[in-house]
């Protein structure tokens, strides 16, 4: 009798264990150590809601991921690739000829950006942060063409001009205020102002290519080289507090 009132206590404690661990696990909305989650930028709020990139003070558009190292601090990353390309076409007509213009530009370029968070409230739902990031940025080269063409009775005059210049890099710190609320588990709706200051270096050798092939005769191409570079160095503030939805998953289980 007394080994069996001894295993009811026993059986007794580990339940309401349990059920105390439950309540606790149903009232944890932030997430704590452990936890992964990505961030993007909420826009269009009255209108035309929808999901965007996280932008940094430079403009950079940046997939925004965070990991709960404790249950205070945040680390999160940055990764972006910007791409430029354009093509544009025109076409005229002059006297008894045509006149034809190809033009194309691209430019790319790949950005990171790791920081902190440091959540310091403790509350179910309000989580109020402050923290910092660095950025670094790779500029690629910029490439533009550009094909004109006169066509009438006599036949084609054609024009290529081809150019490309070296890109570049960014380099900074910003640093991070805002906060998440928790509308359900691991899920939030929050805001972010960045202050940050960048150094930003573009430009360097240049080459420029042309050829041009007449009616008549032979094609002539010339090449011409030289540089320049400019840079600048800015302290930027986010023209707009930036609305965010987060939703955070355990990667430890």
């Amino acid at each position: 009798m007394k080994n069996l009132f001894v295993a009811l206590l026993t059986i007794l404690s580990f339940s309401s264990s349990a059920q105390t661990d439950a309540e606790k696990q149903e009232k944890q909305y932030i997430p704590t150590a452990g936890y992964f989650g990505v961030t993007m930028n909420v826009s269009g709020i009255i209108n035309n809601i929808g999901l965007t990139a996280v932008k940094d003070p430079v403009g950079s558009d940046l997939i925004l991921g965070k990991y709960y190292g404790t249950n205070r601090i945040v680390y999160r990353v940055g990764l972006g690739i910007n791409t430029v390309s354009y093509t544009s076409t025109f076409t005229d007509s002059l006297g008894s000829g045509q006149i034809n213009m190809d033009s194309t530009f691209s430019q790319a370029g790949a950005y990171i950006s790791p920081g902190f968070e440091f959540h310091f409230l403790d509350d179910k739902r309000l989580d109020p942060y402050v923290g910092g990031a660095m950025s670094l940025g790779f500029i690629g080269k910029s490439k533009y063409s550009t094909t004109s063409e006169f066509i009438d009775t006599t036949g084609t005059n054609k024009n290529e001009i081809t150019y490309q210049k070296d890109g570049g890099f960014v380099f900074g710190a910003t640093a991070l205020v805002g906060f998440n609320y928790y509308i359900a588990r691991n899920l939030s709706l929050g805001a972010e102002y960045q202050l940050g200051i960048y150094h930003t270096r573009e430009g360097g050798d240049w080459e420029r290519v042309t050829v041009n092939t007449p009616v008549s005769g032979s094609s002539t191409s010339s090449r011409e080289v030289g540089a320049e570079r400019s840079a600048a160095t800015t302290v930027g503030l986010s023209s707009n507090l930036n609305l965010t939805l987060s939703y955070f998953f355990n990667i430890r289980n």
